[in-house]
């Protein structure tokens, strides 16, 4: 499994306690982690602001299996202390690269942005113009802690948030070619406390990239 961390940017690190005990994983906002191995097996994963005891645990997850051969995106997001809707979170996304067609590449879409406004969300592909290009929505109705994967011939996109959901782009994105093909980008969107939003893209490599919107 690797890990991401995606909530508000209080600047608070988290550890990742397994099974009542520390991991020695630890990152912070927009971090994630390269993937990390695990035996096949069911796990109880805490997430604790860094320093602290397993008492101060913000989220439990409880008996999460790990079969062999599997790999999983986690991912924390939302706020600790917060409105209905927006609260701190836990995700997971099972990785397959078995049914990639050769040549492409899976850029795995999560919504880890927990600004209400973005939730739900239009997302569109758009033109250079940043003009929606095409007649239906990449994703529709994209809500707070969903993902959607997207096989594509590079993942070099340019993607469009429609806040109002009305056809129109309120934030663009212009995702590179990072050269990967046969495998999984997983990109994040997310926000700071301020309300930008950005996009975190998790390589193969176990790099991070920020992909910050363009001005329209």
């Amino acid at each position: 499994a690797h890990f991401g961390v995606f909530p508000d940017d209080t600047g608070t690190d988290v550890d990742v306690f397994v099974n009542g005990e520390a991991s020695g994983i630890t990152f912070g906002f927009k971090d994630t982690t390269d993937f990390v191995d695990f035996p096949a097996g069911s796990y109880t994963f805490d997430i604790v602001p860094t320093g602290g005891t397993i008492d101060d645990s913000v989220f439990t997850v409880a008996d999460f299996a790990i079969e062999a051969d599997t790999q999983w995106s986690v991912f924390a997001s939302g706020y600790v202390a917060s409105d209905a809707g927006a609260g701190f979170t836990v995700g997971a996304v099972q990785e397959d690269r078995s049914t990639i067609e050769d040549g492409k590449v899976r850029v795995q879409v999560v919504h880890a942005a927990a600004l209400g406004a973005l939730n739900p969300v239009d997302i569109w592909v758009v033109d250079a113009d940043c003009v929606p290009d095409g007649i239906l929505p990449l994703a529709a109705d994209f809500a707070f802690g969903a993902s959607g994967n997207f096989d594509l011939d590079s993942p070099a996109l340019p993607l469009g948030f429609d806040v109002g959901q009305d056809g129109t782009v309120d934030a663009c994105f212009s995702v590179p070619d990072v050269g990967v093909t046969n495998d999984i980008v997983s990109v994040y969107a997310v926000n700071d406390d301020a309300g930008a939003v950005s996009l975190v893209a998790h390589l193969p490599t176990g790099d991070t990239a920020e992909i910050t919107p363009t001005a329209l």
